[in-house]
């Protein structure tokens, strides 16, 4: 049983970064609307595309728990992976600098959106790419 598991997680991990770098229709920011109208090279698309997809993850495991049942290890598990690979990509310094930026945003969208509603709308982003038991059911 344990095998299987193991290898249930490296398909849905592989499928999360997968789908976490492409571009997601209708996940557009009030930060992301201000941005400049030159468009970004592609590296720096997807360098900002990797750190919204951990910073994303992060805060699912950091402020949704108390909405919903969240495994907690699969999502230190997929944020430590889409880091890595981030890392791998575009360095630490880029990275973090990416990171930092993903952060303000997303503070700024849960803060307006609230917990209540943010939190289920990652439920249906990651239900949309195929991760179904990230975000479990709600919390009564």
């Amino acid at each position: 049983m344990f095998r299987h598991q193991e290898q249930f997680s490296k398909l849905a991990r592989s499928a999360l970064i997968g789908f976490a770098f492409a571009a997601t229709p209708g996940s557009a920011t009030a930060a992301q609307a201000r941005s400049s109208v030159v468009a970004p090279a592609p590296q720096d698309s997807q360098l900002r595309r990797t750190a919204r997809a951990i910073v994303r993850v992060n805060v699912v495991g950091r402020e949704c728990p108390m909405f919903y049942a969240v495994d907690r290890a699969r999502v230190q598990d997929i944020e430590q992976t889409l880091f890595n690979k981030g890392l791998d990509q575009f360095g630490k310094d880029k990275l973090r600098q990416a990171i930092n930026v993903a952060e303000g945003e997303f503070s700024i969208e849960f803060e307006a959106d609230g917990a209540a509603t943010w939190c289920p709308a990652q439920r249906t982003h990651f239900d949309s790419l195929g991760v179904r038991d990230l975000v479990g059911e709600p919390r009564e």
